[in-house]
């Protein structure tokens, strides 16, 4: 969780000595402890509240999105198939006009 070496850790406590004394030390060490489970707790909740949203989010996003997909992709095709027909429709007419220029 915190980046902190023995050292460092040592020196942390010998401060804490020095401006509060030996006797407030269990004091402050519970104090300490009490703070930091709270702090996790608090992480814990903060941690399943944003999953939560996560999986609402994604259930309202997925339920929003599969209509515009499905429009999408019938719009899609019918502009294919639509294209598809007017190149028919020259191609008939091309053949139609090579047929009169025969004649």
């Amino acid at each position: 969780m915190f980046d902190i070496g023995s050292g460092e850790l040592i020196l942390i406590v010998i401060a804490v000595l020095m401006l509060f004394g030996p006797k407030k030390l269990p004091e402050i060490a519970q104090m300490m402890g009490k703070g930091m489970k709270k702090v996790k707790e608090a992480q814990i909740t903060l941690n399943e509240q944003m999953k939560n949203l996560k999986s609402e989010m994604k259930i309202d996003i997925d339920d929003d999105i599969k209509p515009l997909q499905n429009f999408k992709r019938d719009q899609i095709l019918d502009t294919f198939t639509s294209e598809l027909t007017k190149i028919d429709n020259k191609q008939e007419q091309m053949k139609q006009g090579n047929k009169d220029d025969k004649l």
